[in-house]
């Protein structure tokens, strides 16, 4: 997949979640998750796995996960995630998640059209980018439609 075409998939898919979030009240019950109670949650949910994005473009030496975490442990992040997001208002929630998808989208585009990373480097980011991008909002959708 060309890069056009995974930030065209990318964008679509946080289109989607953006029409879900247009037709869901703030205070709606959120069921299909033990975590989340309401469409903050969820939406901070994906900002904070952005934010994670975003460190990773800015360095693709570093870590997704930052230190302490590991995809062994990664519940407990999503949980540390849930409590730093209890004083976030959904407006500002969904102001966010649209501010960091047009930050990843410029950082990937930045870091594949830059000569000094590899090959293995590229496809990591490129990865990286579509799970928690055009992957991840989809679960947004689900939790947000329930």
């Amino acid at each position: 997949m060309q890069v056009e075409e995974i930030i065209s998939a990318s964008n679509a898919s946080l289109e989607k979640l953006l029409d879900v979030i247009a037709a869901t009240d703030e205070a709606k019950a959120i069921t299909a998750s033990e975590r989340d109670n309401v469409p903050r949650d969820s939406l901070m949910h994906l900002v904070k796995w952005q934010e994670l994005l975003i460190n990773l473009l800015e360095n693709p030496a570093a870590d997704l996960m930052p230190e302490g975490y590991s995809w062994d442990n990664f519940q407990e992040l999503n949980q540390a995630f849930f409590e730093t997001a209890q004083t976030v208002s959904y407006e500002a929630a969904i102001s966010q998640l649209k501010v960091n998808h047009e930050k990843a989208v410029q950082l990937f585009k930045s870091d594949l059209s830059n000569d000094k990373f590899d090959a293995e480097t590229l496809e990591n980011l490129t990865k990286t980018f579509e799970l928690i991008t055009t992957n991840h909002y989809p679960w947004g959708v689900e939790m947000l439609s329930d």
